[in-house]
């Protein structure tokens, strides 16, 4: 499937792509099995296509969530901030970590990290304006 299809909500063809989703589940498969898979893409350089699959993985993530009312996983977040930081695209972090901030969270160490890397990403995006 294209990218704008995708990111449009356009469906394929094929059984998986056409069959109705279930909450978390991102082409067939919860969001939690695509661990390995965005680490892969990161190791291999593939930036966009590491930040792409987490976005949509983060869509499917939020709305389990509203579902269920667990909270979210901070890894999917922290990845594409650490994407975003790389590529020096300071205001993207920023919403990545924004967007985390305004959900119900799962318990976890993390959580508290990604609040304070939110300050220091929005301190270094005032410094940059």
């Amino acid at each position: 499937m294209g990218l704008l299809r995708w990111m449009f909500g356009g469906r394929g063809n094929s059984e998986e792509e056409s069959r109705p989703s279930r909450p978390g589940h991102y082409k067939g498969k919860h969001f939690t099995e695509y661990v390995d898979t965005v680490k892969s893409l990161k190791r291999e350089g593939r930036l966009g296509e590491a930040e792409r699959l987490l976005l949509g993985l983060i869509d499917v993530m939020e709305e389990e969530e509203r579902q269920d009312g667990y909270g979210v996983a901070p890894w999917y977040y922290e990845q594409v901030a650490i994407i975003c930081r790389k590529q020096q695209r300071c205001a993207d972090e920023v919403a990545v970590l924004e967007r985390f901030a305004e959900q119900r969270k799962g318990p976890g160490a993390k959580v508290p990290k990604l609040l304070e890397r939110l300050k220091k990403a929005r301190e270094l995006l005032a410094r940059q304006q």
